[in-house]
């Protein structure tokens, strides 16, 4: 996206050959998303889950995938009318950026790792207790003086 900024900038002042740079972006844009980018956010959070999670986990980043798909659609012509090319750095641009810094800080290397080994290591990460209400225990008092082994999930952060 950035490349399509720089030749679309190109193009309004100096015209000429750029604006084929502009085509060019967004086709080189299109294959790195169709083949790489979009389709990890459905592998990766599957793959690092246990499987009684996987298909909870696999419909929710796909429903979170929809839903940003839809606002950020119904959001760029608008901004594009009110701001010109610089709309893509809010919506795509920095975003991208803070995910990919957001991803190298909490995933670990996997390079050469087998699942388990993975989950082991993502295992070893600072984890959160949550006790789950169930009907059972809804009582406060009950809730308090009791906590069963299976009423704790145990959530990686």
């Amino acid at each position: 996206m950035v490349t399509y900024i720089a030749f679309d900038r190109l193009a309004h002042y100096q015209g000429g050959w750029y604006k084929y740079g502009c085509a060019a972006s967004l086709i080189a844009y299109g294959i790195t998303y169709g083949a790489a980018l979009g389709p990890i956010a459905c592998f990766i959070s599957t793959e690092l889950t246990p499987q009684k999670f996987r298909s909870l986990i696999q419909a929710t980043v796909l429903a979170i995938n929809t839903v940003v798909g839809l606002v950020l659609t119904f959001a760029v012509l608008p901004l594009y009318n009110l701001i010109d090319i610089w709309v893509f750095i809010p919506l795509f641009v920095i975003p991208a950026i803070g995910c990919i810094v957001y991803i190298g800080y909490v995933l670990p290397e996997t390079k050469g790792k087998e699942i388990y080994q993975i989950v082991e290591e993502l295992k070893k990460t600072k984890q959160l207790d949550i006790k789950k209400i169930s009907d059972e225990n809804s009582n406060e008092n009950e809730e308090k003086s009791s906590t069963d082994k299976n009423d704790l999930i145990v959530v990686q952060l």
